[in-house]
């Protein structure tokens, strides 16, 4: 019996193989497309930027946001080309992104066994911006099943962010996350594969490693920082190592061991409390992952907004949804999939069964309570 064959992905920029990119999000964003006429006006225009290498039109535009210049497509067509770009790049090289729930719930399994073990937290610098362009293009150009028409637009793409003053890749696109996970590869590879790494976990520039303490520390960095691709750099003023050096040793303290930030959490790593009816050896390390100070604090501020809104507008019910929004789980609808997703602050302690550390609990309860006494007095003293 003949084995059925895998079809052959289609890396064309034809009008059907654009018009399969077209999103249930786009309806919202560009609503004439509900206009077939429109819609199918659209995509011809997608099919001749791609066969005219945009045209001589920056297929980009770009805004400011915390510093950093952010790129997005200029236009329904041009974010088109750029999806079917990314799309044959992911499928020819078969780069896959790390899954950050996924990561964090592995690690803090990891965390809680009894052996030594040690902790490195890195961070990379200008993580975008601080890639050899050219080195990009040449990888890029290397890629044996990537159609030559994709990369000379992903060429063209680069050609006008760098006449725009860009540096490395630009911040922003989807091909950008997938063209980055590409160059950093070989490092993943590298100090995955050192010797006594048990745990590598790399999100964009969050990398956290977990060894088995016996190697040297000096040694270690200096093989991660050679393994960088051309341009990159760690960031020391993030760089933290820390360890566990000995077997867990259950005590009547509790004590803390170390703690980390990592994607927005801290954790945290404790002797547990002695259990004469466990083998102390037997025993695993408690792991109480919370919110960290950073994250909490963009919370606080958006939580801060939302009164000093309310002593203007006098809007209870937005006041309670915003609150309602910022401080617990919801449910909203992905356009593209039709699905509803949890979301919310609180959602990584439902999906793991994390305890939220009493530091984050008390500290937004009593902000809430001490910005909703703040703003009843305001109101009061208005009327």
């Amino acid at each position: 019996m003949n084995e059925k064959e895998t079809p052959v992905y289609d890396q064309s920029f034809s009008p059907a193989a654009l018009a399969r990119l077209i999103r249930k999000s786009d309806f919202r964003d560009f609503p004439t497309i509900y206009s077939d006429p429109v819609k199918f006006a659209r995509i011809q225009a997608a099919c001749e930027l791609a066969q005219s290498d945009f045209s001589g039109l920056d297929p980009l535009v770009s805004f400011e946001k915390g510093g950093k210049k952010i790129h997005r497509s200029r236009s329904l067509s041009a974010e088109l080309v750029l999806r079917k770009v990314t799309l044959n790049v992911r499928r020819a090289t078969r780069v896959r992104q790390p899954d950050r729930q996924m990561i964090i719930s592995s690690l803090k399994h990891l965390l809680a066994e009894g052996t030594p073990y040690r902790v490195y937290r890195l961070d990379i610098k200008s993580f975008y911006e601080s890639f050899d362009t050219g080195q990009v293009l040449a990888v890029i150009n290397d890629i044996n099943t990537l159609s030559p028409q994709t990369k000379r637009l992903i060429a063209k793409i680069f050609e006008f962010f760098m006449a725009s003053g860009g540096r490395g890749i630009p911040r922003g696109l989807a091909l950008s996350a997938v063209t980055s996970e590409l160059m950093m590869s070989n490092f993943d590879e590298t100090v995955k594969n050192s010797i006594g790494v048990f745990f590598y976990a790399r999100y964009v520039d969050d990398i956290v490693v977990v060894t088995h303490a016996l190697e040297n520390k000096t040694t270690f960095l200096r093989t991660a920082i050679n393994s960088l691709p051309a341009g990159l750099l760690l960031n020391e003023t993030k760089q933290k190592v820390r360890s566990a050096e000995d077997r867990v040793t259950p005590n009547t303290l509790n004590n803390t061991l170390f703690s980390f930030t990592y994607l927005g959490y801290e954790f945290s790593v404790k002797e547990p409390l002695r259990d004469r009816a466990i083998p102390p050896k037997r025993q695993f390390r408690d792991v109480v992952i919370d919110i960290s100070a950073n994250k909490l604090k963009r919370y606080k501020t958006r939580l801060c907004r939302a009164f000093l809104d309310f002593t203007k507008t006098a809007n209870y019910q937005l006041l309670q949804d915003r609150i309602r929004f910022l401080t617990s789980n919801f449910s909203v609808q992905d356009f593209n999939t039709g699905r509803r997703k949890l979301a919310g602050i609180f959602l990584i302690i439902l999906m793991y069964l994390v305890s939220l550390g009493e530091v984050s609990k008390s500290s937004i309860g009593f902000f809430i309570m001490r910005s909703a006494a703040g703003t009843d007095v305001y109101f009061r003293e208005a009327q």
